[in-house]
């Protein structure tokens, strides 16, 4: 698996630092260093027909955007920076290349709000970067105000200009409402922040070489996941069903079948080499005529599950997609959970069970893992009112049950308890009613085949989850997904 750490603005500071003393070079050649591998991302992004627009601050951002107003001019783009002297202080960094661009003959002005700016195409914001850590004022909001009424493309370096790297800002603050961020070597904490959604539409990570012992030995508990590495996982040509586990999805009332039978096909689909259900007597002739590849155990109710009681050998069970909440139901899990010894997975009406039975937390076996959306998780834990509030509900319920909650939503959190992994894949088309349950099914897909424990059971099932919307998205668009195209899109997964 490959993930890459997210640090804080200091720590971030720190790494740059020991970089530059381990691997004995000054701050202007790090920064040089940083923007010639910045410069293809930039050249992917811009035609050079285009008219770009350079806001450079005076602190070391701003140093990154001279730097690149130098090379795009050195690649005859058609260039013009306007620098933001939000202090009188400069940086070193800045100074010197704000000479060089002078001696280039680089168009460079100071920039002033009453001054008629010609409407550029695209807007490279390099005001502030990491280290801000008070709201924009005076010229810098000024400067940023109008970035965003312009109509150009905007492109931020590093950060979207007056966004916090790891800190919430206050409503109404300025920040830049970037089209695409080009991040130095890590993701910043403050892009998962929901509140700023508004702020960056697409972030890449550019790679600039900080030391990598610096790297590991910082520490951190937020993580960035970018890829799982092998998924399908390799069959070996003498291998029968057996080897493949078998998974069982335990769920369904009269009225809401198709959420088992979504997550049991799931399940199949992501490899397992049985697949069953368990559910209520009503719906064993559905699931045997439209889906005959899926076993069928049942209970004897014909709407509703009363008692749970499987049957099988090392199953992998994923409980809860559409089995209401009765008294009877909710019974039938208390008594399953007592005697349930190995990790399962819980979602959809079996959280809302847990939330209505809290003192029954306990009794999930350690090693579980718990898939709440933000409505669930709410009622699992009690309310909360910003993104880092969310995070620490999500790491308390975790370590509460000694388990990994999925936090399903954009970028979905992965926690053990002590760590957090945000995921890379996804989009908007998952915004529908039975993504879920698929993601349920592939739980307990992945699960069952016994090659990963349990936390890299669910990192690897939510980062193919978020894929396959992905390449759903790729052939088609973001509205129309049904849950049933995800997996159909599991035939044509590869790592």
């Amino acid at each position: 698996m490959k993930l890459t750490k997210i640090f804080t603005a200091e720590q971030i500071k720190n790494i740059d630092r020991l970089t530059i003393k381990k691997q004995n070079i000054s701050s202007l050649e790090l920064m040089e260093r940083a923007v010639e591998n910045l410069l293809p991302f930039v050249e992917k992004e811009i035609s050079k027909l285009a008219k770009i627009h350079i806001y450079a601050g005076v602190g070391n951002n701003g140093g990154d955007g001279l730097v690149l107003a130098r090379k795009l001019y050195e690649k005859n783009y058609n260039v013009r920076v306007s620098i933001v002297e939000y202090s009188s202080k400069h940086t070193e960094e800045f100074h010197v290349n704000l000479q060089k661009l002078k001696d280039l003959g680089i168009p460079v002005d100071k920039y002033q709000k009453s001054q008629s700016q010609p409407n550029p195409d695209f807007i490279v914001d390099a005001i502030f970067g990491v280290g801000l850590n008070r709201p924009a004022q005076g010229i810098a909001r000024e400067a940023i105000e109008e970035i965003n009424a312009s109509t150009a493309k905007k492109i931020s370096i590093d950060v979207p200009s007056g966004m916090y790297a790891d800190q919430l800002n206050q409503p109404g603050d300025a920040i830049v409402q970037s089209h695409v961020v080009f991040t130095f070597q890590f993701p910043k904490l403050s892009f998962f922040f929901k509140e700023n959604e508004p702020y960056i539409n697409r972030f890449e990570i550019v790679d600039i070489g900080l030391d990598s012992q610096a790297i590991e030995e910082t520490s951190t508990p937020y993580y960035y996941l970018i890829d799982i590495g092998v998924f399908p996982f390799p069959r070996k040509k003498f291998s029968s069903k057996r080897d493949y586990g078998h998974a069982m999805i335990i769920g369904g009332s009269m009225g809401k079948a198709g959420a088992v039978m979504m997550a049991s096909i799931a399940a199949f689909r992501s490899g397992a080499g049985w697949t069953s259900v368990y559910v209520p007597k009503g719906l064993v002739k559905m699931f045997q005529t439209a889906h005959p590849e899926i076993m069928v155990q049942y209970d004897e109710h014909e709407e509703m599950l009363t008692g749970i009681r499987p049957e099988g050998k090392n199953l992998s069970i994923a409980i809860g997609p559409g089995m209401g909440t009765h008294q009877r139901t909710q019974q039938a899990i208390k008594k399953f959970l007592e005697n349930q010894k190995k990790p399962v997975i819980i979602d959809a009406d079996a959280l809302n069970i847990l939330a209505q039975n809290p003192q029954w937390l306990s009794l999930i076996p350690p090693q579980s893992i718990l898939t709440p959306h933000e409505g669930e998780l709410k009622r699992l834990k009690g309310s909360f009112s910003n993104t880092l509030e969310k995070w620490e509900k999500a790491k308390q319920l975790a370590s509460d049950i000694n388990g990994i909650v999925v936090a399903k939503g954009a970028y979905s959190l992965i926690t053990n308890g002590e760590i957090i992994v945000f995921n890379s894949t996804g989009n908007p088309a998952l915004a529908k009613a039975g993504s879920g349950d698929v993601l349920t099914g592939i739980l307990a897909g992945i699960m069952a085949q016994n090659r990963l424990d349990g936390f890299q059971t669910a990192l690897t099932a939510v980062y193919v989850h978020g894929k396959l919307a992905d390449m759903y998205v790729r052939d088609f668009n973001d509205f129309s997904l049904s849950p049933l195209d995800l997996i159909e899109m599991l035939k044509n997964y590869k790592s």
